[in-house]
């Protein structure tokens, strides 16, 4: 029997939620700790950039362990690429995704002008 192991990694600039809170009077969450803005209410959620799927036809833990930290390693590889050549909100815009995440795109649009979401 095969088991997949998939692995998706999504990504977004710090200082997207700072905009975000800006933007909505939220100022007070800057304060609290930075896991905060991973599981927070009000928070411009983060872009899947990358996603990978790895079959094993007689999984063992070993393999994947191995699969897992390539993925993260060409998911990481990925996401520097995309986002050395094009800043975020253009990276969103180009996948198509500027509506479906909106909080988002529209915070680094926001940002911009002080390079925070480059």
């Amino acid at each position: 029997m095969a088991v997949g192991l998939k692995i998706a990694l999504s990504a977004k600039p710090m200082m997207a939620d700072l905009v975000h809170w800006h933007a909505q009077d939220l100022r007070d969450n800057a304060d609290l700790p930075l896991s905060f803005r991973a599981s927070a209410a009000h928070q411009a959620s983060s872009f899947a950039i990358h996603s990978w799927v790895k079959t094993f036809d007689e999984p063992h833990p070993e393999q994947a362990a191995i699969a897992l930290l390539q993925g993260l390693e060409i998911g990481a590889d990925e996401i520097a690429r995309k986002t050395s050549m094009s800043s975020f909100s253009e990276v969103i815009r180009d996948a198509g995704q500027e509506r479906k995440h909106a909080a988002l795109y529209w915070a680094c649009l926001g940002g911009q002008d002080g390079n925070s979401c480059s």
